[in-house]
């Protein structure tokens, strides 16, 4: 048996989950901390007067806690017409990812790890820069390993979505000490 602050904690996380269902697939206008809001005005005691917000609750104690499932797993669940269906998708995903632009990168690695992305070579270029200044500035030369591994820069090219997620991990170039 739930004491009261387990059952409210549980409540307050189911609250968020359907006000996050509710934002991502239903499309439901708000942040998901005002549509958890909403969710939690419409309860009353330890049940709520909206019937669809009930039996969600009923259901999400019901359901046992998923342990993270791994895709073999998962697979061999499948009966062939779902395991059939799976790889369509998939071929349809491929499809879309083969058509999808390509953008020209620079890559800018040190001690042999990726360090930035450039879109441009001036951008590369003013990242090094920046990098052998403060490099040649700090106190300790012995901080990075550049006579086994040269800085590089590498060129390449990405589809355009995968872009924002390798843009989004690039290191200062002032910051080396903490690599």
């Amino acid at each position: 048996m739930l004491t009261w602050e387990e059952l409210k904690k549980l409540r307050e996380d189911f609250e968020t989950a359907y006000a996050r269902h509710a934002k991502r697939y239903v499309g439901l206008a708000g942040t998901v901390e005002e549509i958890a809001e909403l969710v939690k005005k419409d309860r009353n005691g330890p049940h709520y007067r909206n019937e669809k917000c009930d039996y969600a609750w009923i259901g999400y104690q019901l359901a046992p806690i998923p342990k993270s499932l791994s895709t073999p797993e998962f697979l061999a669940d499948l009966d062939r017409a779902q395991l059939h269906r799976c790889v369509e998708m998939a071929n349809e995903r491929l499809e879309k990812l083969e058509q999808v632009a390509k953008v020209q990168v620079w890559l800018l690695i040190v001690d042999g790890v990726r360090r930035y992305t450039a879109t441009s070579s001036a951008e590369a270029m003013s990242w090094l820069g920046r990098f052998v200044a403060a490099y040649e500035a700090a106190p300790d030369p012995d901080l990075l390993d550049s006579e086994r591994r040269p800085v590089l820069i590498e060129t390449g090219k990405v589809h355009a979505d995968e872009l924002p997620v390798m843009l989004s991990v690039n290191d200062k170039p002032e910051a080396f000490a903490k690599w």
